[in-house]
């Protein structure tokens, strides 16, 4: 009974909360700061960690000088950590696909389709999957970006790198453990 009304709460706020975030609205306050400005504290979980996202911060796709990563707040199943998740990319299973996954920028997730079950992929741990995959659903933008990514994952890149702060929510104010990569979803999330 009370896992049940737990499970109905938390789709309760996890509704609240993406409605909130839809980027189409009018009351949403979105700043951008330079990464290496945040004092995220930043953590690793394992390749393959399953999350129950919360919330998303929106932003803007990135341009030729500018990379932006976006907020997901979400919450390790494995453990009920709640996490900080900055992304510039997110997949699908797609049989289709010569890898079985179709990778788009995270600006083309969509909060109003609610889909908040998905699975957390390190930025290193992609990095060399994607790049020596020939893949035609990969933008070639995106795999020159991956090239750039170095053993650390730290991006050594020229463009500048920010994050979206979506200041209309305070759950992106509050100090979580941060970690960067590439969430995949078993359902199309845009």
């Amino acid at each position: 009974m009370i896992k049940s009304c737990t499970n109905r709460l938390s789709g309760f706020i996890l509704f609240l909360v993406l409605a909130g975030c839809n980027s189409k609205s009018d009351r949403q306050v979105i700043e951008f700061k330079p990464l290496e400005d945040l004092n995220y504290t930043m953590d690793s979980i394992p390749a393959g960690t399953p999350l129950k996202l919360i919330a998303y911060s929106g932003g803007v796709p990135n341009t030729e000088d500018e990379v932006y990563y976006f907020q997901f707040i979400g919450v390790d199943e494995r453990n009920s950590d709640t996490m900080r998740i900055l992304s510039t990319l997110i997949s699908f299973t797609d049989a289709a696909s010569v890898s079985g996954k179709t990778y788009t920028p995270t600006s083309q997730y969509n909060p109003d389709k609610r889909i908040s079950d998905a699975v957390f992929y390190p930025q290193d741990s992609i990095k060399n999957l994607l790049i020596n995959l020939s893949v035609p659903e990969i933008p070639e933008s995106i795999v020159e970006e991956l090239k750039k990514i170095d053993e650390t994952g730290s991006k050594n890149l020229t463009k500048k790198q920010y994050v979206a702060i979506n200041k209309s929510i305070d759950i992106f104010e509050k100090n979580y453990k941060t970690v960067i990569g590439v969430l995949h979803f078993t359902e199309t999330p845009w």
